[in-house]
């Protein structure tokens, strides 16, 4: 009988488990659902700021024998971007195939409707929670403010792999149907994007937001600290750092730097390798970060710049991966790499703390980093759509333009060539790595490279908020209406009495009653007499400097956004004339002296500000595109889905790049038939 009742308790186990099984693969198998019929393999290259009439005329020279190659045998024709030509405004309308009004990004920029200051748009920091500001409750984090569903939203419903890197709008990483290693928008170990720190012997005088640190070298000994992140599990959130010993020798040109028990040494003009240094919270919580190090000079004063502190890929504070080991394999196969989204320091460069060469050196570091990353897993991963952004030609476009503009303010050509043809070089650099990409793809995978917008000149900055005081619409608290205040975040501004303020690349908002938290303008007709008198003054606006208009025109939010997002737009988009761009201050909220002042920074290349037809991104293809008169970035989302063989949403306002469906079915290939062999590496084929 005891062996009856073993049996039947063994057998009713066996079916158990049986069952157990039986559920987990169904459960794969409905993870891996996948289209009845797959398109082909997609990948898409963004190359951020890419140009398309200078990679016009560098094609026609010769020096971009890949992207001519594309072009001749393929696509190539002008993409246009959005209002304004931002990246994250672009890069959204990329992904969702939306418009800024369903995506809510309008900007780098957003306000607090209540408070007036400006917030980062892309996405919040949310604050963590403590115990008797001892004991992490839950850490701190960020909230992702996209709007909308991006296409690779899509394609991870729909059971295909996505692979995506460093792509906009992927912070904090989504959980796909693949592998994700965040972008843009992640920051630095302090939440910011870019703070740097910057040694001297000589007095420095320390600018609000850098930390300029002064060293004194005691029998050639030098002891300072490295400036951490805010501690927040204290009330206070003071700065946490970590000890920073200095050495030079007598009878050596070199500095040797200790850092968290690490010693590196140093000649002028030398980067270091990887520091890898840990903060402490408390005994309980740590931030590990990366840090470079760049000795500017050593006599007669010692200069060395510290990079941003970049979280470290393989334990990162705030999630920047998914899966959440996926960067930690990266770094086991390729190394360490930068996390930061903004991975170029320009702000060094353009305050003066870091030189040219050295600011290239990075540059190529960086993309090679990257592009080491991206051959690695095209060449190791299964996928269906590849999608890389990369970011670092804009950067090097934004502070070595003034190089290639005659008519820049302070035109200068450089006695070292290297940076005379830094951008000219930089696009030879990206054709070499387009054409690698090309030789790891097989002949039925369709390369896109795509780029948000272009790139101009940017001579005279305007300061829209100085224009609004002196115009009227705009009131200082009293004794200050001779002299507009220092400062950023619109100090001192009376706002029972203002009208309307400027905040970000472009716009300018009314101080609506109701809205706003000291709101004065009444919806209706007050508000519209207000957009009007705007308008028109701004469009009679002249340049002292030689008379000529300086807006392009001015245009009401509704005349260019539609969605539900549109209320938290810009009541005005202003559009500049080439040449001219919105002042730094007066993006933040700040104030001028003048309304126009020359651009005399290294910052001499931009986008934003001005007509977004005057900067054109680009479209390559390998394969001929009947339907590609006047592409736009949001139809791209929608083409890709199409090539994927899957349904396009409603939602999505762009269209489809193809003609018809019957040339999709000549394209089309199974996948079963695809070899890496590189042959044929630009199919003729026509979409």
């Amino acid at each position: 009988m005891l062996r009856f009742h073993l049996k039947k308790i063994t057998l009713s186990l066996f079916l158990l488990i049986i069952l157990a099984a039986g559920i987990i693969l169904l459960y794969q198998i409905s993870m891996d659902v996948k289209p009845e019929k797959p398109g082909n393999r997609v990948v898409v290259l963004g190359i951020d700021g890419m140009d398309a009439r200078l990679v016009q005329t560098w094609m026609e020279e010769g020096s971009l024998p890949n992207l001519a190659r594309l072009k001749r045998h393929g696509t190539f024709a002008p993409l246009k971007t959005t209002h304004p030509a931002e990246s994250p405004v672009a890069w959204a309308a990329f992904a969702t195939g939306t418009n800024p009004g369903k995506t809510g990004i309008f900007d780098f920029l957003n306000r607090q409707v209540k408070t007036y200051q400006p917030v980062f748009a892309p996405t919040t920091f949310v604050p963590g929670k403590t115990l008797f500001n001892i004991l992490p409750l839950k850490k701190p984090g960020y909230r992702n403010n996209l709007r909308g569903q991006p296409f690779w939203s899509y394609v991870s419903e729909n059971g295909l792999k996505s692979i995506l890197l460093w792509c906009p709008e992927t912070f904090p990483p989504p959980a796909i149907h693949g592998k994700v290693l965040s972008g843009m928008d992640v920051p630095d170990i302090k939440n910011t994007h870019g703070t740097f720190t910057f040694y001297s012997t000589e007095p420095v005088p320390s600018k609000r937001d850098i930390p300029v640190l002064h060293i004194d070298f005691v029998q050639n000994k030098a002891q300072t600290f490295l400036p951490g992140p805010a501690n927040w599990l204290l009330q206070d959130h003071q700065e946490v750092s970590v000890p920073l010993l200095i050495e030079k020798f007598r009878d050596k040109e070199v500095l040797q730097i200790t850092l968290d028990g690490q010693h590196q040494t140093l000649s002028v003009g030398q980067w270091s390798d990887w520091f890898e240094v840990t903060f402490k919270l408390n005994p309980l919580v740590k931030i590990r970060g990366l840090v470079r190090f760049y000795l500017r000079s050593l006599q007669p004063e010692t200069r060395l710049y510290a990079s941003p502190i970049y979280l470290d890929p393989r334990k990162p504070y705030y999630p920047i991966s998914y899966p959440g080991n996926f960067a930690r394999q990266l770094v086991d196969k390729v190394g360490l790499f930068k996390t930061l989204g903004w991975k170029v320091d320009t702000w060094a460069l353009n305050e003066g703390y870091l030189d040219e060469r050295a600011f290239l050196q990075d540059a190529y570091e960086t993309l090679y980093q990257q592009e080491k990353i991206i051959l690695h897993l095209l060449k190791t991963e299964d996928y269906h759509l590849f999608v890389a952004v990369l970011g670092v030609l804009d950067r090097i476009q934004h502070v070595f333009w003034r190089y290639i503009d005659k008519n820049q303010p302070e035109a200068r050509l450089p006695m070292d060539p290297i940076i005379a043809q830094a951008i000219n070089n930089f696009y030879v650099e990206l054709d070499h790595f387009i054409g690698k990409v090309v030789r790891h793809l097989d002949s039925s995978t369709i390369l896109l490279v795509v780029s948000d917008h272009g790139m101009t000149s940017f001579r005279r900055a305007i300061n829209l908020n100085t224009w609004l005081w002196k115009n009227g619409f705009l009131r200082f608290k009293t004794g200050l209406d001779s002299l507009p205040p220092a400062g950023k975040f619109f100090p001192k501004v009376d706002w029972f009495n203002t009208k309307a303020y400027a905040l970000g690349m472009s716009g300018i908002y009314l101080n609506v009653a109701g809205r706003e938290g000291n709101g004065v303008v009444w919806p209706g007709k007050e508000y519209e007499s207000v957009c009007e008198q705007i308008r028109q003054r701004l469009i009679k606006w002249r340049d002292y400097k030689h008379g000529r208009p300086v807006v392009h025109q001015v245009l009401r939010r509704q005349e260019v956004y539609q969605g539900s997002e549109v209320q938290h737009a810009p009541d005005l988009i202003v559009e500049l004339k080439p040449g001219y761009r919105i002042s730094q201050v007066s993006s933040l909220g700040g104030f001028e002296k003048q309304t126009i002042l020359d651009n005399v920074r290294p910052w001499s290349g931009d986008h934003v500000s001005v007509a977004p037809e005057r900067v054109p991104g680009v479209l390559f293809c390998n394969r001929r595109i009947i339907n590609a008169t006047s592409p736009s970035l949001l139809d791209l989302a929608p083409t890709i889905l199409q090539l994927l063989n899957l349904p396009v949403p409603s939602t999505m306002e762009g269209r489809s790049l193809f003609q018809t469906s019957s040339l999709w079915q000549e394209i089309t290939h199974k996948n079963s038939d695809r070899k890496r062999d590189g042959s044929s590496l630009i199919p003729n084929k026509i979409l």
